[in-house]
């Protein structure tokens, strides 16, 4: 058996729409696949959030960086669950697979490099290694729940 979740459409908004059905969203930390490393990662970016940038002199350099800390709690779920009896037939049909990883690159994010913009120093690099570098069968992918 395979469950597909979807969202019902917005009437309106999404306060409208949660008042009307009684209902607003899922759990999606409890929905994630495997349990992760647990690993803890802080990142630093420039704070860019309101005001105008040169007004009045300000730089943002000038302002404390926003502290990011990520958690590894594993992959984010896809829109199918999947129950036990259907993993045997859908491994079979999908076979082995191997995901890759991403190194950061350490350049900037939006690069103004070539472009008109000579406001933007872009000070927010990547450094966020992306990926999970495992390899097995597709259902890795998805959630499975037990039949009863």
């Amino acid at each position: 058996m395979i469950i597909t979740l979807v969202r019902k459409p917005l009437i309106n908004n999404v306060c409208t729409t949660v008042t009307l059905c009684e209902t607003g969203g899922i759990n999606i930390d409890g929905t994630r696949i495997g349990t992760g490393t647990g690993a803890i990662t802080k990142k630093e970016y420039p704070n860019m959030k309101g005001g105008n940038y040169g007004q009045d002199g300000e730089d943002y350099k000038d302002r404390e960086n926003v502290v990011l800390y990520l958690v590894d709690k594993g992959r984010w779920p896809a829109n199918v669950l999947l129950s036990e009896s259907s993993i045997e037939p859908i491994s079979i049909q999908g076979g082995e697979s191997k995901s890759g990883v991403r190194q950061p690159t350490g350049k900037a994010l939006y690069s103004t490099e070539n472009t008109s913009v000579v406001w933007n120093s872009n000070n927010v690099k990547d450094t966020t290694v992306r990926g999970y570098d495992d390899s097995g069968s597709v259902v890795r992918y998805f959630k499975t729940v037990k039949e009863e």
